[in-house]
């Protein structure tokens, strides 16, 4: 590709302006800093200040020490703490953008390893104009001192040195991927057992790697281990039990519960807490375990109609509060039309492919909520410009352009018409 350095520098260019302008211009009160940041800021401090990984949550009826929040976030911010000042949430969002600001340029680097030069191109401004990675939008984008922005960045990392990885049969970018994996996990405990998606991806791309696949799997599997060792280790010596987060009865109970309805069913019931308050943080997470699994067991005629409203909400174009997300909306169906047209033995679509099933099944286990699929939007990007460029080189060209121009405008009137629209389905 021709100027490919030039390309970049004004992809990155572009993508630091449109990520740092909301740092600064976003009003005071709108950036106040509220609920999880809170804890995760109060996580960081603690560190620093000699007290140990510990916090007292409002939202458990314990305090102390604790493994309620994987430390990825936490770390990031203790770092930027200890760099430019204790609760320095300015610096944060500048850290922040910048890393956010890579975005663009990742996209445009993973389309490239497997496609043409409009695919990637059209990958990256995807990337550049997203709203949820810029402004903000549902606990996405700079402003919000939330693990999103972390997750992102390090996941389409990863994403980038595997491909790579496979595609030219390097152990150390394998191994190096892992690492990144391996704080993604750290930094959103969804990715826990994602390496076994990455594992799966490798023996099917025996050509590419000259070593046979259980090498390159054995690597993948080592440096993931290594990064999660010390969080694991830690876990079993305070909880003398294998932990990974005790968050995950609280997820697992608010999808699965009375008045759950796909999402985030309700926050913890007080005749649950008064039950928990006896119980230690490892205890409590167990106790929301068992109060989840007694659900599922006694209400299995509610739970095919459950399943498929939490996939519903998972892949939902609106948020919370029923903002419309226009750009998910644009790039989801051709995303899909993507798994459908590009070639089955090209490791970007295995990924992809195997990421999509992945979502959906911890949706399924958990509950769905568009706050957990950004990463995965990301892949969608560069799927949906697969299947915009090669659409346009096809014979059904026209057809296409058409199609496009007409699904735009009903996605221009539903942005500006969601608040009348919502509430005609809710009166349905």
């Amino acid at each position: 590709m021709k100027n490919k350095i030039l390309i970049l520098a004004i992809i990155l260019t572009a993508s630091i302006v449109s990520r740092m302008l909301p740092v600064f211009l976003t009003p005071e009160e709108v950036k106040a800093v509220k609920s999880d940041s809170l804890e995760y800021s109060e996580l960081a401090k603690n560190i620093i200040t000699g007290k140990g990984y510990t916090y007292a949550s409002d939202r458990m009826p314990f305090r102390g020490i604790t493994a309620l929040r994987t430390p990825g976030y936490p770390l990031f911010l203790m770092c930027i703490y200890r760099l430019f000042g204790i609760e320095n949430y300015n610096a944060v969002r500048i850290c922040q953008a910048l890393i956010l600001s890579f975005i663009p340029v990742l996209l445009f680097l993973i389309a490239g390893l497997f496609f043409n030069e409009k695919v990637a191109l059209t990958a990256a401004a995807a990337g550049l104009i997203y709203k949820p990675f810029i402004i903000l939008n549902y606990y996405g984008g700079p402003v919000f001192i939330l693990s999103e922005n972390l997750v992102i960045f390090t996941f389409l990392v990863f994403v980038y040195l595997f491909l790579r990885g496979v595609k030219s049969g390097s152990l150390l970018s394998i191994f190096t991927s892992g690492i990144f994996l391996g704080i993604s996990a750290l930094t959103r405990s969804m990715f826990g057992i994602f390496v076994l998606v990455a594992a799966a991806v490798i023996p099917l791309n025996r050509k590419h790697l000259p070593r046979g696949s259980l090498k390159p799997i054995a690597i993948l599997f080592i440096s993931f281990g290594l990064v999660l060792s010390p969080w694991l280790v830690r876990n079993y010596m305070v909880f003398k039990k294998p932990v990974f987060s005790t968050q995950t009865g609280i997820v697992f109970h608010a999808g699965n519960n009375p008045a759950a309805k796909g999402g985030w069913g309700r926050d913890i019931p007080d005749e649950v807490k008064s039950k928990m308050a006896s119980l230690d943080e490892s205890g409590a997470n167990d106790f929301m375990m068992k109060e989840a699994a007694d659900f599922i067991k006694t209400h299995k005629t509610r739970m095919p109609k459950l399943l498929l409203k939490k996939v519903v909400v998972a892949f939902q174009p609106f948020y919370s509060g029923y903002e419309y997300n226009f750009c998910y909306a644009i790039f989801f169906p051709f995303f899909l039309v993507s798994l459908f047209i590009m070639k089955k033995d090209n490791p970007f679509y295995q990924l992809a492919l195997g990421s999509f099933i992945y979502f959906i099944f911890i949706s399924l286990v958990f509950l769905g909520d568009p706050r957990f699929r950004y990463p995965l939007e990301t892949l969608i990007m560069i799927g949906a410009a697969y299947s915009i460029a090669n659409m346009f080189n096809s014979r059904w060209k026209n057809i296409f352009i058409a199609f496009s121009v007409f699904y735009v405008a009903l996605n221009i009137f539903i942005y500006f018409n969601w608040d009348f629209i919502i509430r005609l389905i809710k009166g349905l």
